[in-house]
This record gives C-alpha cells, structure tokens and sequence, in this order.
C-alpha cells in the first residue's frame, strides 16, 4: 500500500487546523493524541511548536501489538509566537478573508443594522428586560 509519510501533507493540515481553533475559534488550548507507531507525526509536532505533556502506555493496540499514546499540546501564547517566527516564509498565517474586506463587511453590517432599526429595536429590548431584572 502506498504511503503519504513524510510529505509534509499532515503537518501542513495540523498547522492549518491549528491557525483555524486559535484564530477563528478562540480556544486558548489545542490539545493531540498521536500513536508512537507513526514515526512522522512527532517530529512534525515539535517542529510546529507542540510540546509533549505525556504518554498513555499500552494505548493502542494496532496489528497485534500495543503503541503507546503520545498527549501534545498548545498554548494561545505559544501559538502567537510561532506565528511570529514563521512571518515571512511558507508556514506563515494565511488569513482567508483580507482585513480589509473584513472591515467593510462589518461596517456594511452596522449600516444595515442602525437602517432597518434592529439595533434600536435590541437596545429597547435590553433595556426593559434589565429593567425586569430588577423589579
């Protein structure tokens, strides 16, 4: 069977997800599990900044043996580090949507928003709800 080790393919998707969870998600943890039989995916871990926190012995059982389980982990302020260290190459933080078509879309949004009254109509509603709160 024809293998995709040692590609980079997976470090790149795990990159990726990581930018993804830290970025879009707000997690301020990203946690793995790999299994000690995968000769690729550790190097790829500690390259991408992951450190190891553990290993689960006897955590798989794969083809008639068992593999330990490798536990990694990343940190919000870990991650804006590698970020740091990877501007200017291929690793580096590719955001999908620019900034700037971030920033009209959220004005459009606001525009639309105040025009239709919704966002006087939610105010109204805060407010006499805060005002049964206290009642």
């Amino acid at each position: 069977m024809p293998t995709c080790g040692s590609t980079g393919l997976g470090a790149e998707a795990v990159l990726r997800a990581v930018d993804y969870l830290f970025m879009t998600l707000d997690a301020e943890r990203v946690g793995v599990l790999t299994g000690s039989f995968n000769p690729y995916t550790s190097p790829a871990l500690v390259r991408g900044g992951f450190t190891l926190e553990g290993v689960l012995r006897h955590f798989y059982y794969v083809d008639g043996e068992y593999y330990d389980a490798l536990a990694w982990s990343m940190l919000r302020s870990e991650h804006a580090h590698v970020l740091r260290a990877a501007q200017g190459t291929p690793a580096a933080y590719r955001p999908l949507i620019a900034v700037e078509d971030k920033a009209r879309a959220a004005h459009v949004v606001e525009r639309v928003l105040s025009e239709t009254g919704f966002v006087a109509d939610r105010r109204a509603r805060a407010g006499s709800a805060e005002r049964r709160d206290v009642s």
